[in-house]
């Protein structure tokens, strides 16, 4: 028999012995946190003659995976029982998960039936598995996933990285450098290729688009959006909440050189680094419950 929530149990007529396993409720999921963005370069050129270079850009790194909560702690005891009698119990919600960046979860309450408390019991990472029915309670949550870095940029003329794979989903591949005239000032300029971004828990990283020009300069590709593990089934009583997945990391910006044969107006380039990408909610902790062998 399986207890949930709160109220009281009537013992049936002819039970006068039972095993029963109270299990508490489960702690929430650490949160993950955001991917890192990718370093974005800037080029001032204010007048004269020569090469100026910049860059290039650092790869984001991804974010990092929350770690999962404990199940509630687990006590089985085998009492007398006297049949028709009432005992009390409550089985309380699990714990809430982390909510800001990298914030533990809140710890599960423990379980009490009649003097009986889950907190003499110990934990059981791989929980509690019922003999009847072959469900799983009290178990460790799962812990986040890290997002994967992203490429970094290229120099001048070269393709940016490729950013770091994440389990089955792919990071996102660089773009291809430029080379070519510049009119304002007059010379010559050369972009490097902007990083892919890593991938994250659920989604593909995202690949650094664009030709690259300097009148349309294109960085860092941003970071892939983490998905959060599948919630906690009903069967799962005082299982542990998942932990958050980290977001995935920007792409980096390419590097950027020009080389100036006739002075003119100060000017700037600017190639933006891939903003990082956004963690995954983490789960709260499972309900308590009372299981009942008789």
């Amino acid at each position: 028999m399986l207890l949930t929530g709160e109220g009281e149990w009537t013992v049936p007529e002819g039970v006068i012995r039972a095993k029963c396993v109270l299990i508490g409720a489960g702690t929430g999921g650490a949160a993950g946190t955001n991917g890192n963005s990718g370093a974005t370069v800037s080029l001032h050129y204010q007048g004269g003659t020569g090469t100026w270079t910049a860059g290039p850009g650092a790869r984001g790194t991804g974010g990092i995976g929350g770690e999962a909560g404990q199940g509630g702690k687990i006590f089985e005891i085998e009492i007398m029982l006297a049949p028709g009698a009432k005992i009390t119990y409550h089985a309380f919600p699990g714990g809430i998960a982390g909510q800001s960046g990298g914030a533990p979860g809140a710890t599960g309450e423990d379980t009490t039936f009649g003097a009986y408390s889950s907190a003499s019991g110990e934990l059981m990472p791989t929980g509690y598995a019922d003999g009847m029915t072959g469900d799983i309670y009290g178990a460790k949550g799962i812990d986040g996933i890290d997002g994967g870095d992203g490429g970094t940029g290229a120099s001048s003329g070269g393709a940016g990285g490729t950013g770091e794979d994440v389990l089955s989903w792919t990071g996102g591949t660089g773009n291809t450098g430029w080379s070519g005239p510049s009119t304002q000032p007059t010379g010559t300029a050369s972009i490097g290729g902007g990083g892919g971004s890593g991938a994250a828990y659920g989604e593909n990283g995202k690949d650094s688009t664009g030709t690259g020009y300097v009148s349309s300069i294109s960085g860092g590709a941003n970071g892939a959006n983490a998905h959060p593990h599948p919630a906690n089934s009903d069967t799962s009583y005082g299982a542990g909440g998942s932990g958050g997945n980290g977001g995935g990391g920007g792409g980096g910006s390419g590097q950027l050189r020009l080389t100036v044969t006739t002075s003119s107006e100060s000017s700037g380039l600017t190639a933006p680094g891939g903003t990082g990408g956004i963690r995954s909610v983490a789960r709260d902790g499972a309900p308590g419950c009372v299981v009942i062998y008789f």
